[in-house]
């Protein structure tokens, strides 16, 4: 069940936080047999849902559906998470609006540092995590 273990309090707290913060939330639980063309006939119809304005893909997914397939089909402006190809192109370039928001987190962490005061252009860092963009 998407509702237990660990991936379902990790929206719950997703849930809890966007409650504290006045933002709405809905979770939308689709069943793991869904056919691929269906799933993406869901993303865009929030895609065009004015209500909606923003989305976070949980994972994991069936093995049958494709992430970066999924991911694609998200608007840039409605993702969330910051890894439609746009968005993560948009990082290339130093435009980060729309930034994967852990590398986001990342950066404003070390601008908060006394190395900020010193320069962080030419460091060199190791970041241990896994995602698409690492």
């Amino acid at each position: 069940d998407a509702t237990d273990g660990p991936i379902g309090r990790y929206v719950r707290n997703q849930k809890n936080v966007a409650k504290k913060c006045g933002i709405e939330f809905e979770e939308l639980i689709l069943p793991e047999d869904i056919k691929k063309e269906d799933f993406v006939k869901t993303l865009e119809k929030i895609n065009t849902d004015p209500r909606i304005t923003g989305v976070i893909m949980q994972r994991p997914f069936p093995p049958h559906v494709c992430v970066e397939e999924i991911q694609q089909t998200i608007h840039p402006l409605k993702d969330v998470e910051g890894m439609h190809p746009a968005s993560i192109g948009s990082v290339l370039y130093n435009e980060t609006d729309l930034a994967p928001c852990t590398a986001k987190a990342a950066v404003a962490c070390l601008k908060s540092t006394a190395l900020a005061r010193t320069g962080l252009k030419g460091l060199e860092c190791v970041v241990v995590g896994h995602s698409e963009v690492s």
